[in-house]
């Protein structure tokens, strides 16, 4: 019975996790829209991607957190379980150590000014404009520093849901921001870029308040095992985080310093696509960190396996969905989002192709990312760290022999290579240290090729064709996966969801 209590308690904070980050996903989408094109043709391609860079570039340093923040949320969730550790001995070591580190950081970054600007390749004409933003965007990182040790202290309480929260009031404070300059006619990228960092240090700054039980026991002591704990598993998220850097961000800056600033768009755009569905899909199992660091202390195998492969079924199943409407439709969206007043077709074209290949990358690890999630959570940080290390290597590698004749395909082409050597990785190596779910060989492979079917009717200009061949091939699809990848237990889970929405749907209209 109280087993069955927790299981309905765990699949409702789940329910409220994916819901609340669907959200606030679907804000910040909402943002993303407007702002855009509104950036691109108040401020120009150049400025647009001189503001790109200064926070692209500054977003490299919240690495020097040495992954704690991003530790926080598996270490508090395993302190709150285990009786011989002391949650508040955690949080008291966390925030004196990223204390510490943000006052290093804002000295080396104010020293190193002026060595950015001139890496950065910026006119000298611009040079006024970049200060000012370099100090804004320095600003937001050391205020997150903190505000992401509230974060994470949320997520380790299984409260994604409250986290979700805050990035959805973000994007609405980012959104009614924009609208007042534009009412009051003083629309320019300063007065923006400061409202834009200061919705989102005025959102996360309410996080105190929901961890007002933790504060209380909060004591100015610094707590050498806690801090062990924290940069082994910090450690490692760090090197996890720097990978991630090179692999995500870095394409960016070089994109803009290669092919110039005023390019920078033809990959930042098809890339914040395709992070946006990384984020949707994400959603669905942020929770499996904390939930899987607390089965590891009870060493319940069983459930660990039982939440890989629903997690993992269900991921990609979603992800196929997003993944084939974009491949369908991706083009038309970008033309109607974005207008022609400053782009040309060749832009578009070059944006379509370098989303395509992104979005594969987009599959290929969200195939193995509930696994991820897990490695990390049960102690096996390690196997994810030194794959994120190989992936570093394929994706340098496959760059600088691809990058002749690929031009400005090559990161994204990359990106690719890299998510086909995830899957072989953990579908061959990682699963010998925990037994997870993989898909079969042969179903990704079928998958691929339905996409790849999905591509090759991009050439019609009939729309009414399209959305027909898209409909019959996606509704197919989904309905053998389900019959044939879910098991009979897990399918009756997703009826069970379903028939609770239709519920609580139906209670919403009778009230």
């Amino acid at each position: 019975m109280v087993e069955t209590k927790l299981k309905s308690s765990f699949a409702n904070q789940i329910s409220k996790n994916i819901a609340s980050g669907w959200l606030s996903i679907g804000l910040m989408v909402s943002v993303s829209i407007i702002l855009t094109p509104l950036l691109l043709n108040s401020f120009g391609k150049e400025v647009y991607g001189i503001w790109l860079l200064i926070f692209n570039f500054l977003a490299y340093f919240y690495l020097t957190d040495f992954g704690i923040t991003n530790a926080i949320t598996r270490l508090y969730a395993k302190y709150n379980v285990d009786q011989n550790l002391d949650a508040a001995k955690l949080v008291s070591t966390a925030y004196i150590t990223v204390f510490i580190i943000d006052v290093c950081l804002l000295i080396i970054l104010l020293t190193f000014k002026d060595a950015v600007y001139s890496f950065l390749e910026i006119k000298e004409e611009f040079y006024r404009l970049f200060t000012v933003l370099f100090y804004v965007g320095i600003f937001e990182l050391i205020t997150q520093f903190i505000l992401r040790v509230n974060i994470g202290i949320i997520k380790g309480s299984h409260r994604f849901d409250v986290a979700y929260r805050f990035e959805g009031l973000a994007a609405v404070l980012r959104l009614g921001s924009v609208f007042t300059l534009l009412y009051l006619n003083s629309f320019d990228v300063v007065l923006f870029a400061i409202l834009y960092s200061g919705s989102k240090i005025l959102s996360d700054s309410l996080s105190f308040a929901h961890i007002t039980e933790q504060l209380k026991t909060f004591k100015f002591t610094f707590d050498k095992r806690s801090f062990v704990d924290l940069f082994d598993m910090g450690t490692s998220s760090l090197v996890i985080s720097l990978a991630g850097v090179l692999l995500n961000s870095l394409p960016i800056l070089l994109f803009g310093k290669v092919f110039g600033v005023e390019k920078v768009f033809l990959y930042s755009i098809p890339f914040a696509i395709s992070i946006i569905l990384t984020r949707i899909i994400n959603a669905i199992y942020h929770g499996l960190s904390p939930k899987s660091a607390e089965l590891k202390v009870f060493e319940d195998q069983k459930k660990i396996l039982e939440i890989s492969s629903f997690g993992v079924k269900f991921a990609v199943l979603l992800c196929f969905c997003f993944v084939s409407f974009f491949i369908s439709f991706g083009q038309e969206i970008m033309h109607l989002w974005l207008g022609a007043t400053v782009l040309g077709s060749h832009d578009f074209q070059v944006m379509y192709q370098i989303l395509i290949a992104l979005l594969g990358y987009v599959f290929l690890e969200t195939s193995q990312k509930p696994n991820i999630f897990i490695y990390k959570s049960v102690g096996l940080h390690w196997v994810v760290t030194i794959e994120t290390l190989c992936s570093v290597v394929v994706f340098l590698l496959f760059s600088l022999l691809t990058y002749e004749f690929a031009k400005e395909m090559v990161f994204a082409l990359a990106l690719l290579s890299v998510g086909v050597f995830k899957y072989f990785y953990y579908k061959f190596v990682g699963r010998k240290k925990i037994q997870t779910y993989s898909l079969p060989l042969m179903f990704t492979i079928a998958t691929a090729v339905v996409l790849i079917f999905l591509f090759s009717i991009n050439h019609f200009d009939n729309l009414m064709i399209k959305v027909l061949i898209f409909s019959t091939s996606s509704f197919t699809f989904i309905f053998l996966f389900i019959k044939n990848i879910f098991s009979a237990q897990e399918q009756e889970t997703i009826n069970s969801q379903f028939i609770r929405l239709g519920d609580k749907v139906s209670m919403i209209f009778k009230n």
